[in-house]
């Protein structure tokens, strides 16, 4: 349920175009063809739970970041830029924690490219450079991710408690452009947005489809993610022990549960503390409960009356004016 559904990147080409499923796909060769995801305007969202491989309180509102992708190929479909728009809009771990983009592309990459990240306030980008020991093109975009929120809150859940004032996000730009374009497969899940502990990047958290790289040598052997911490405690990543397949998938727990949930669209999060399951009994991905859950835009924990309570509510109110006319 965490792959990143690819069928929602929108191509749109100056050639001809050709409408299917729904989507949009260029279908004709041009000079330069722009991918979307989740798709034009609309923004994505990912949840993180931070305390893995122990699963934690599940509300997974440890960091919530809304995003938007935009890819610009050349007409030999090589890569000319990559964008995107992200804004944390909740930051409940008790951690510090970092957020970082990795793109299936060698760190040695002898194509000339500039990378800058810009928030929203800023007058000027800030340019980034790649991370030295990840071996494909990795940027940190926050080493710590409250500083999207304010500099005097590093040890407050944001916006994660309705009895707090909500704080408003800071929104930024990622931008990294190729010189010449670069040859890169940008196919399902390419793009790679994770966290990582702000005291030790190597202890990261992905999506369940990102496998570790390079393959986890053994213990004792370094390597870039923490891989002594797959398979302990509470992570059954690449098993099928316990009755549950999670061949091919990492950062997952023995029920399949992920430490990292993607969708395609954006919606509240689970209140501090409360268990995920709770407040989405129908899934992540459908409606949930929103007494249980986290308003950012001012409609904190507004209970919503269903069809059948405003339906018996209007009830009432017809059979109290109809008797008022009978006593008339």
């Amino acid at each position: 349920m965490n792959s990143r559904r690819w069928h929602h990147w929108q191509k749109i080409s100056s050639g001809i175009a050709a409408v299917l499923g729904g989507c949009l796909l260029a279908v004709a060769a041009s000079a330069q063809t722009v991918s979307y995801f989740p798709g034009g305007n609309n923004l994505a969202s990912i949840a993180y739970e931070d305390a893995w491989p122990e699963n934690g309180d599940g509300d997974y509102n440890d960091l919530v970041v809304n995003y938007r992708f935009t890819v610009r190929s050349d007409a030999a479909d090589r890569i000319e830029e990559i964008s995107m728009t992200f804004q944390p809009v909740a930051a409940g771990s008790l951690l510090n924690l970092g957020l970082a983009l990795r793109i299936p592309v060698a760190s040695n990459l002898p194509n000339e490219y500039a990378v800058t990240l810009q928030a929203q306030d800023d007058p000027e980008p800030t340019v980034l450079t790649a991370v030295a020991s990840e071996p494909e093109l990795t940027w940190v975009l926050l080493s710590n991710v409250r500083s999207a929120f304010c500099i005097t809150c590093s040890d407050l859940a944001v916006n994660t408690q309705p009895e707090n004032p909500p704080i408003t996000p800071s929104e930024f730009e990622f931008l990294a452009v190729f010189n010449p374009p670069i040859e890169a497969n940008l196919e399902q899940d390419a793009l790679d947005l994770f966290v990582f502990r702000t005291d030790n990047f190597s202890h990261q958290i992905h999506l369940p489809q990102y496998e570790p790289y390079p393959q986890c040598p053994g213990p004792g052997t370094a390597a870039v993610y923490s891989c002594e911490l797959f398979g302990t405690q509470d992570d059954c990543s690449d098993s099928d022990s316990e009755g549950f397949d999670n061949t091919g998938r990492f950062f997952v727990d023995c029920e399949g549960i992920p430490w990292a949930i993607d969708r395609v669209f954006v919606s509240p999060w689970p209140k501090e503390g409360v268990w995920f399951k709770q407040a989405f009994p129908d899934g992540f991905h459908k409606p949930g409960k929103p007494e249980l859950l986290y308003y950012l835009t001012g409609r904190i924990n507004v209970p919503v009356l269903r069809w059948g309570a405003l339906l018996s509510l209007l009830i009432v109110l017809l059979a109290l004016g109809v008797k008022r006319a009978v006593r008339r």
